[in-house]
């Protein structure tokens, strides 16, 4: 299979980044070592070559009405210059795939998907437009995209553009300029750390990417970029959630916003938002030596409850991490229970999310 590229591909190469097959795009896992990388966002800042990502615009009288029936958080309630996190879900609540909306005006809207269910999710939105007078265009090879994350990452960024960096509040969107570059930018990204997420055409993403490096950013790996995610409890698709879970389940109560309207999933969804769920996933800190792997058996006792779904070394605490869907009852913080690695029991201790 031929690998794709993002349009920073050949800077990534040049940079010495190791570059590695990811879910059909060929990225770089690293350029140094992941814990330093890791570090460097947590305490300074670091740059992300994001374009793997899905990249839609959707347009028209009733594109917030359309996308409102899609999702279980509450895009109607956008206003200019706001975005939203939330899922897509099938009829029985199941998780399709998670993602950002964030709101231009009355009439257009931008989404941005997981790369792995780009194509999955621009023909499943297509198919439910129906008699919805809006339109979908996906954007994702024409434009590129690069995060830049950590707590001085505003700050760092502020003098090359015109835009009061520093003041936006986190999920704003604006369409400014950068180094002089019209770019449109956004208060998200996926570390837990201050920074913005920037979307411009190919041409253009590049020379971000290059003057950012020359004003220097440091670029960051796929590695450090999970480490980050994972010791701040964000779910990772095809791993913490899928069609075999719900937001509610997935600890994502808090982006279900029914205000009596219909959305796909909502019957089971508003079910376990009202009765609870039987099983929660929840965030766990190893309390002995050892790296937590997905896959990895969690136990109460001798009786396996389920794989780990993700895990990992934490460069923050100096420890091992992950999470894990358990009962309800083994839920709350605190709680004791076990992980198998490679047929040793390591203690672990059940940890509010994010767990840094």
């Amino acid at each position: 299979m031929t690998l794709k590229h993002t349009p920073l591909y050949e800077r990534h190469v040049a940079a010495g980044g190791r570059m590695v097959d990811f879910g059909g795009w060929e990225m770089p896992v690293q350029y140094r070592s992941p814990v330093e990388e890791h570090h460097a966002v947590r305490r300074d800042a670091g740059i992300f070559d994001v374009s793997h990502m899905g990249r839609f615009r959707v347009e028209g009288p009733q594109a917030g009405e359309f996308l409102d029936s899609l999702v279980p958080n509450n895009v109607l309630g956008l206003v200019n210059g706001k975005l939203l996190y939330t899922q897509i879900c099938t009829p029985d609540g199941g998780i399709l795939d998670d993602l950002i909306i964030g709101r231009w005006s009355a009439t257009e809207y931008g989404i941005v998907v997981n790369a792995a269910r780009l194509d999955h999710d621009r023909e499943w939105i297509l198919s439910h437009i129906g008699a919805f007078d809006c339109r979908l265009t996906d954007e994702s090879t024409q434009t590129g995209m690069i995060a830049i994350q950590g707590p001085a990452a505003l700050a760092r960024l502020a003098p090359f553009t015109t835009e009061k960096l520093v003041e936006m509040k986190p999920f704003r969107q604006v369409r400014t300029t950068l180094f002089g570059h019209a770019v449109a930018l956004s208060t998200t990204g996926y570390t837990g750390e201050k920074g913005c997420e920037v979307i411009a055409p190919n041409d253009v993403i590049k020379v971000i990417w290059d003057k950012l490096t020359e004003a220097g950013f440091p670029p960051i790996g796929l590695a450090a970029r999970d480490s980050l995610r994972l010791e701040k409890g964000f779910c990772l698709y095809g791993s913490d959630i899928d069609e075999s879970t719900t937001p509610i389940e997935a600890g994502l109560a808090w982006t279900v916003k029914p205000n009596g309207r219909p959305f796909i999933g909502d019957r089971v969804v508003l079910s376990q938002l009202e009765s609870g769920p039987s099983r929660m996933l929840v965030g766990f800190i190893l309390e002995g030596k050892g790296i937590p792997r997905h896959g990895y058996g969690v136990f109460a006792g001798d009786e396996l409850l389920a794989p780990a779904t993700s895990g990992g070394y934490s460069p923050t605490l100096d420890k091992g991490v992950g999470m894990a869907y358990v009962p309800i009852e083994l839920a709350a913080e605190g709680t004791s229970l076990a992980i198998d690695i490679r047929g040793r029991r390591v203690p672990i201790r059940i940890a509010r999310r994010p767990m840094v």
